[in-house]
Formats: C-alpha cells, sequence, structure tokens
C-alpha cells in the first residue's frame, strides 16, 4: 500500500501570486508609463484658438515654442540627476524626458502675434485669428 500525500491548494492565494507575475498583471503599470507627449486641449471662439498643454513639474524656460511658414511646434527637453548617499547606500537617479508636438495653423491666425504663458503645470498658447473686416456693411459712394 503507497501513500500518496495529496497536494493542497489554496485557489485564492495561488491565483493572486499567479496573476502577480503574470504579463497581464504589469499591462497597465507599462500603459502608465508610455505616454511621451502631455495632453493637449485646443479652444477655439471668435477671435482666438488657444492650445493649452498639461506640463505639470516644468518651468517655462524647458519649453521652446516655434513658428514655421503654418507649423507650431511645442518642444521640451529636460534631465535631472537625483543622488542620494547614506552610510550603507548609495542611490543615483537620472530622470530623461524630451517631447515635442506639430500643429498645423490655419490660414485665419495672425502667427506674428502668438503669444503664451505658462500657469500651474499648464502652458497655454494664443493664437489670434485675422478679422474679417468686409463682413460689416459699407456704404458705397457712386461718383
Amino acid at each position: 500500500m503507497t501513500i500518496i500525500k495529496k497536494k493542497q491548494e489554496f485557489p485564492v492565494f495561488g491565483d493572486v501570486l499567479s496573476n502577480l507575475f503574470e504579463e497581464r498583471f504589469f499591462e497597465p503599470l507599462k500603459q502608465a508609463n508610455t505616454r511621451k507627449t502631455p495632453a493637449v486641449n485646443i479652444f477655439e471662439n471668435e477671435t482666438e484658438f488657444k492650445i493649452q498643454l498639461a506640463s505639470p513639474g516644468m518651468k517655462k524656460s524647458d519649453f521652446d515654442v516655434d513658428v514655421t511658414d503654418s507649423q507650431l511646434t511645442i518642444s521640451a527637453e529636460i534631465s535631472s540627476e537625483k543622488n542620494e548617499q547614506e552610510t550603507n547606500y548609495s542611490l543615483r537617479e537620472f530622470n530623461y524626458s524630451k517631447f515635442s508636438r506639430t500643429f498645423t495653423l490655419p490660414k485665419n491666425c495672425k502667427t506674428e502675434e502668438i503669444g503664451g504663458q505658462y500657469t500651474d503645470g499648464i502652458l497655454e498658447i494664443t493664437i489670434p485669428k485675422i478679422t474679417d473686416s468686409a463682413k460689416g456693411t459699407k456704404k458705397i459712394e457712386i461718383k
């Protein structure tokens, strides 16, 4: 007669461990870290366009905003280094981030009057529109 020990399984605990080490468990963490460019909101009213770029933790000196022909390019490059030293360990972390976004400007904007400001982690670019003065009524004198 043989004695076979039955393996005791803990289904809930086993599922947690197997899920912990499976690839799909880490997928949301990977997706959260894959965003390379900041989120953008674009607004339009009768007099202007506004582009808002969410970029917390940056300074206004980190940004480069250029207009070439009908292209508006917003870019930034940041690098930092953190260095901690204790008696038993040393920690050194590098952080490097770079992005560039390009927007095609419509024909009815004044590129020479584009302005921007950076407040509370949001870069806001204002693009004034060309006002069409021909829409009003004009009295034409006949000579």
